[in-house]
């Protein structure tokens, strides 16, 4: 499979996705939804109005208390992407535009910024499934740099090695 074919995959499985099974109370993992959602979007920005359309679409209210609810909780997300951009600051590659509720890809990218897409893209490998070897090596990379920078200077962080798998060499191979 090319790389086209695997992303082109990825993404239909992604779009496919309009309200993804967490529960209410991970914010942030619905923040990561939603800042997936304005990476792959054609032009880079993703409103409130957006998100809502997505995750509710027409659903009709019995009350105007289950429609306070919904909104209350995507209110709540955008709040935790406005804390995002706060926290991490030029280094989130997306801004937050609080006047119009609008998430916004950055159109210039830092290191930071790629280093930050990766850590969320690998961390939906359920969506991303087609680059799960590659997306997992490039995690391992950097959470065993992460350590070395962590660790007092005589740590040694080791590289696991692997086990070789003779049953399938010798029974499938």
């Amino acid at each position: 499979m090319t790389f086209k074919e695997k992303f082109t995959a990825c993404i239909q499985n992604f779009d496919n996705q309009s309200f993804p099974s967490y529960t209410r109370n991970d914010l942030h993992l619905f923040a990561d939804f939603i800042e997936l959602i304005t990476l792959f979007s054609k032009n880079g920005v993703i409103s409130m109005g957006d998100i809502q359309d997505r995750f509710f679409g027409t659903k009709e209210y019995d009350n105007a208390s289950e429609r306070d609810k919904d909104e209350s909780f995507i209110i709540e997300i955008f709040l935790k992407i406005e804390e995002r951009n706060t926290l991490f600051k030029e280094k989130y590659p997306f801004s937050f535009d609080d006047k119009d509720s609008l998430l916004i890809l950055k159109t210039t990218s830092t290191d930071e910024h790629k280093l930050y897409i990766n850590l969320l893209i690998s961390s939906k490998l359920n969506i991303f499934k087609e680059f799960k070897p590659e997306l997992t090596t490039e995690f391992e990379y950097i959470c065993k740099n992460a350590l070395e920078n962590f660790l007092p200077s005589h740590s040694i962080v080791k590289k696991k090695k692997k086990k070789k798998k003779k049953f399938w060499k010798e029974n499938c191979l």
